[in-house]
């Protein structure tokens, strides 16, 4: 069973749409895809799992060149505000977004 954890929105989000990518990916094997159609229940049953994933990414986009200083700042303050709800994450999590 799944317990709930704490996120914040854009990490949620982007462990959603790095969800999705994968999801993608893995949906070019027919016989995969044949035993996932559903794209939506694929991204909500393996999101929680892809929180770490998602903070990562969105630190390494404070690195990054080519994002404007504007939304370096708003991830920068989500990741900030995350960090005080990481207690207890791992890959059976059910997550709640703050």
């Amino acid at each position: 069973m799944a317990r709930q954890v704490h996120a914040h929105v854009l990490v949620v989000r982007t462990a959603r749409e790095i969800a999705a990518a994968v999801y993608e990916e893995l949906a070019k094997n027919d016989s995969w895809y044949a035993a996932n159609p559903d794209r939506a229940d694929f991204v909500a049953r393996t999101h929680g799992a892809l929180i770490a994933q998602a903070r990562q990414a969105l630190a390494g986009m404070l690195r990054s060149l080519t994002v404007d200083e504007g939304q370096k700042e708003l991830i920068a303050e989500a990741l900030l505000r995350d960090s005080t709800l990481r207690g207890g994450r791992d890959v059976n999590n059910r997550v709640a977004t703050h």
